[in-house]
């Protein structure tokens, strides 16, 4: 039982450098925003709750990142005094900047966080999402328990996550390849997800397969909050009457009910985890772009980046494919914000430098200890460019899409929405997502239709999992498309005569 209570220490110390992180990056420094023309930040940009699940979600990924960097160049050994030793090095300074920022005789005042629009929905509505919350929870609780209590069997994670987290666990060390060569090419994954892993077994004192399967549950949660609280921010700035409580609840429950996504939030593979950071980057973006607040602008921008530059980190599709088009979104967006108006040129110009900075603090140790060690770029196998047609992709990709039980009937309405709502999905600040989700997924669909990767689409497993890593964004601009739909609506109704 002691050992499954190591992750509550895993999540918490993880979760306090997250927290420290966002604070200094929500407030700049403690430095004063009105000396180059911007308003001070009044009121903070995440809730109080939202600030601690975002701070475990991307401090867990900085922390392993900061371990990462501490055995490979300083020769940290992965034990428990290893582990504890970076996160004071890490805790120690980012407590000082909070403790002078809050201490600080200039140090802003905030206004109490108050959640936009914080009224009920009406009772049915209400009975219905808590009926659905309920059944969903449920749900969740009884997959997280399945793998707590079922030995491993899915193939990534026997032949990569659990099994490299393990050899990191009892070799204390960052290996390339394993003792007997199963799969070298492994190594080239980066070691993210393995290593949270080796820390949570490190804390129990003991591989238990049970708890390290435990933070993909943990993950999965922090996920379906974020995507609620990004549309109820989103919802709550839209036009309409319609409160944006039982919309944003509406958009949980959906994720959480796919039954693909359900299975892959609860299994030991790192397409949820990949698919976390990539919401979160792209959430605060949007949140930049649309929040009538300006003064939160920067802060917005400086965390986007942060969760940017981790995605690198997270899987090599993140790097590959994902985050040349987070660059892109980012830059389109500060472009628009600076033309806007809403931001300085001074400030844009020192929004793009902190952001290659925060990039190059990433990239640069991680590609090049790839480089060095001749790691693949791609997920342990290289990509056949002599490009040909591939017959069987298209059906399969339509069987997979629209006729299996993958997801539900979401994809039609995503689809009609889309071409329904084209001025809402392409002329709007819901632009960014349909953006970010159609680029990746064209090429996604060119290069199953066209390479040797024909057959992760054919088998019905490549492709499935690159929706997974959309799907957050893919639910959250259904459901802002679909409250586009009936606010419209609402708004053309004629109102009702009193007789």
């Amino acid at each position: 039982m002691m050992t499954v209570f190591a992750i509550i220490p895993g999540v918490v110390i993880p979760a306090i450098v997250g927290w420290l992180t966002l604070d200094l990056l929500e407030h700049g420094f403690g430095r004063s925003e009105g000396r180059s023309g911007a308003t001070p930040l009044q009121t903070p940009l995440l809730g109080r709750c939202e600030k601690w699940v975002w701070g475990f979600a991307l401090g867990m990924t900085f922390s392993m990142f900061c371990v990462f960097l501490g055995n490979v160049f300083l020769g940290v050994p992965l034990t428990l005094a290893g582990f504890l030793g970076v996160f004071a090095a890490m805790v120690v300074p980012l407590g000082g900047a909070w403790l002078i920022r809050t201490r600080s005789k200039g140090a802003a005042v905030l206004r109490p966080y108050i959640p936009p629009m914080w009224n009920a929905p009406s009772r049915p509505a209400a009975i219905c999402l808590g009926i659905a919350g309920g059944w969903i929870m449920l749900r969740v609780i009884a997959m997280a328990i399945d793998i707590a209590v079922t030995p491993t069997f899915f193939d990534d994670a026997m032949d990569n996550w659990n099994l490299r987290g393990k050899l990191f666990f009892f070799q204390k060390t960052i290996a390339l390849s394993f003792p007997w060569d199963l799969n070298p090419g492994v190594s080239s994954y980066p070691p993210a997800v393995s290593l949270s892993k080796a820390w949570l077994s490190t804390l129990a004192g003991t591989w238990n397969e049970g708890l390290i399967n435990s933070i993909h549950g943990v993950w999965f949660i922090c996920l379906i909050l974020i995507v609620y609280w990004t549309l109820r921010h989103a919802l709550s700035r839209a036009e309409g009457r319609m409160l944006p409580v039982a919309w944003s609840a509406l958009g949980a429950v959906l994720l959480a009910s796919l039954p693909l996504e359900l299975i892959h939030g609860t299994n030991p593979y790192a397409d949820v985890f990949l698919s976390l950071h990539l919401f979160m980057a792209v959430s605060l973006l949007f949140q930049a772009l649309t929040s009538r607040a300006h003064e939160q602008t920067p802060s917005c921008l400086r965390l986007a980046a942060f969760a940017i530059a981790l995605i690198p980190f997270t899987k090599n599709e993140g790097w590959a494919l994902y985050f040349p088009v987070l660059i892109l979104l980012f830059t389109g967006s500060v472009t628009t914000l600076w033309r806007r108006g809403t931001i300085t040129g001074q400030q844009a110009v020192r929004t793009a430098l902190w952001t290659v900075a925060l990039v190059a603090l990433v990239t640069v140790p991680w590609i090049s200890y790839k480089m060095l060690n001749g790691l693949a770029f791609g997920n342990a196998k290289g990509i056949d460019w002599n490009l040909q047609w591939q017959p069987g992709v298209t059906i399969a990709i339509v069987v997979n899409t629209f006729f299996e039980g993958n997801w539900g009937l979401l994809f039609p309405l995503f689809f009609g929405l889309l071409i329904a709502r084209w001025r809402a999905a392409f002329r709007t600040p819901l632009l960014l997502l349909s953006v970010f989700v159609l680029i990746p997924y064209l090429l996604q669909l060119f290069l199953y239709h066209t390479t040797g990767l024909s057959t992760e689409a054919i088998l019905q497993t490549g492709y499935a999992r690159g929706l997974i890593h959309l799907m957050p964004v893919i639910v959250a601009l259904t459901i802002m498309l679909l409250y586009d739909v009936v606010a419209s609506y609402e708004t053309r109704k004629p109102a009702t005569r009193n007789p």
